[in-house]
Formats: C-alpha cells, structure tokens, sequence
C-alpha cells in the first residue's frame, strides 16, 4: 500500500472510538518500519474485515523517527530501544501577517509502549472561551491546554463562521538513558489537525 518493502510491525492498538452519539467504531493504530523509515497508520475494523482509514487523518512517514496524534495520545515511533525515558515539547505558534505573534510549550511525559514506540497523552476536550471574549492573541494563559492553543491559534474566522486551517505544530523529542542522560534529540511536527480531532 505505502510503496514499501515488508513491515516489522512495532506496536498494535485497538481502541472504540464514537464519531457520533448513537454508533462507535473499532480502529487498529499500527506502528512499524521498513528499514530506517518508520511509519504510523490506522485501520478501521468492520464485520467483513479491516479497510485502510481514510475518513480522517492520513498515515505518516518518517526516516530515523516519526510522530502522530491519535484521539488524545501523540505516538513516536524510532530507534528507541536504548531509552529508558522520553518527554516530548510540543509548541503550537500563533502566527499574524507571516510573523510569529506568541507560542507555548506543552512537555509531555512519554510511557513506553513498545521496544521502540513511546506515547505521550494529553487532555481532549472543549474550552470554557469563546471567540467573542477573547481574541486569541489574548486568551488565558491558565486555560491555555495544548487541545485549545492548536483549537484557537490555527482558526480562521469568517463571515458567518470559521476553520480549521491545517498547521505545522513543531515539537521536538528527547531519549534519556537510565541515568538521566540525554541519548538523542528529534525535531519534528504535527499536523494541528491530528491534535484536535476526537
């Protein structure tokens, strides 16, 4: 399917998911790699088998190392099995006329998923704000979660309504030996998109 020789799968996740109130679906995340390039994609389970998930986010690709969000948990695939530990930086931007207005750094604590696979969770959910109170530029800082800077900074408004526009989210990942060291050290991104969806 992706144009690549034979997978190692290196982690498998089922979970329910409800995309509407009355019915829920089962998905498969698949973490693997071929070679140096690792990848993260989803399944969608029904009674006749599994499909390839297109209804949403696309599967990522990455040499040496790669990340993707999933309904509340980032996923980091790579040659991680050196690591005892892992926290990764996510740092959504604010940008206004091509120029950076403001950004935040959320740090999340990685748990080893697999021998080279690490998930890092934060919280999904709906902000108390509004548009009409605050300009984004402007809204509290103590309410400010990863969830609602990716929600707030990445909207555009419009007559009548408003988007999500697709935005890099630059984040970087770093592996810690067992005593603390530092191991290694990955710049890499997330569509906003990946973040906010349920």
């Amino acid at each position: 399917d992706y144009l690549l020789g034979e997978l190692e799968p290196l982690y498998v996740q089922r979970d329910w998911r409800h995309p509407s109130a009355n019915r829920y679906k089962r998905y498969t995340t698949v973490a693997a790699r071929c070679g140096e390039t690792y990848t993260i994609f989803r399944y969608a389970d029904g009674l006749l088998g599994s499909h390839r998930d297109w209804s949403d986010l696309s599967p990522v690709f990455g040499e040496g190392a790669v990340c993707v969000a999933r309904g509340g948990k980032i996923y980091a695939a790579g040659p991680f099995e050196n690591a005892a530990s892992a926290v990764l930086e996510v740092t959504p931007e604010l940008w206004k006329r091509e120029k950076l207005v403001k950004s935040k750094t959320f740090p999340l604590q990685g748990e080893r998923l697999g021998d080279q696979v690490f998930g890092f969770s934060y919280p999904l959910g709906y902000h108390s704000w509004t548009f009409e109170e605050y300009d984004p530029e402007d809204l509290p800082e103590e309410e400010l979660t990863l969830y609602g800077a990716c929600y707030a900074w990445y909207h555009e408004s419009f007559d009548g309504g408003g988007s999500l526009r697709h935005g890099e989210v630059p984040c970087v990942l770093t592996l810690y030996d067992a005593a603390g060291a530092e191991l290694a050290r990955y710049d890499l991104s997330l569509d906003n998109y990946e973040i906010t969806w349920w």
